[in-house]
């Protein structure tokens, strides 16, 4: 994995969020929409395989990330702005779980001020709702971009342990991303996590 030398970290984060349109979004077109962006950093940043870098990613957006070991949740507080840069905070979880939120928190500072319009609320869904979700689609598809995970599975790595560990991210965002990608059935990844040798 190859990280480009960005200059201006604030150019780049510009970069992904026009990829956005300043309107409201269906519900499908916002994954779509978060998926496109997630893809748009790995290009932009130079980022070739996995695992991807969290930390070197956000160290080259000039995002402070601060792990809290005291915290009882898990994102104690919102992406906050401050002194001229953005700063987040997690707890400590697993590492794969950190990164996994750390990720889902830079799709929150993706649609800083924008949020709002982006995700009305539908008849299922509260735009707070509607965040999250899109904020999970990227984070699962900055961790597992879509063509990666195909090339693995094509490659023989079809147990829930090896997609963790290749990845670097939770099981349980494994089982969710190779049912999005069409790659499994929840029942299917259940035998193959249980029975199957890890591979990869």
């Amino acid at each position: 994995m190859a990280l480009v030398d960005i200059g201006d970290p604030s150019s780049v984060l510009w970069e992904v969020r026009r990829l956005v349109p300043h309107r409201r979004l269906e519900p499908a077109e916002d994954l779509r929409t978060a998926e496109l962006q997630a893809r748009r950093l790995l290009d932009l940043l130079g980022v070739t395989g996995p695992p991807v870098s969290i930390t070197e990613i956000t160290a080259l957006l000039d995002i402070r990330v601060t792990i809290d070991h005291a915290a009882r949740v898990l994102i104690p507080t919102d992406p906050g702005w401050e002194a001229g840069g953005w700063h987040l905070t997690v707890a400590h979880v697993s590492s794969r779980r950190t990164r996994a939120v750390v990720a889902h928190q830079l799709k929150h500072i993706l649609d800083d001020q924008y949020g709002s319009i982006l995700y009305p609320p539908t008849e299922l869904l509260t735009t707070a709702d509607r965040r999250d979700r899109a904020a999970a689609h990227f984070s699962s598809s900055l961790l597992m971009p879509r063509d990666w995970v195909e090339t693995a599975w094509r490659r023989g790595s079809h147990t829930i342990p090896a997609f963790a560990k290749r990845f670097g991210s939770p099981e349980a965002m494994v089982r969710t991303r190779l049912v999005a990608l069409g790659l499994s059935w929840p029942d299917e990844l259940r035998e193959v996590s249980a029975s199957a040798p890890l591979v990869g």
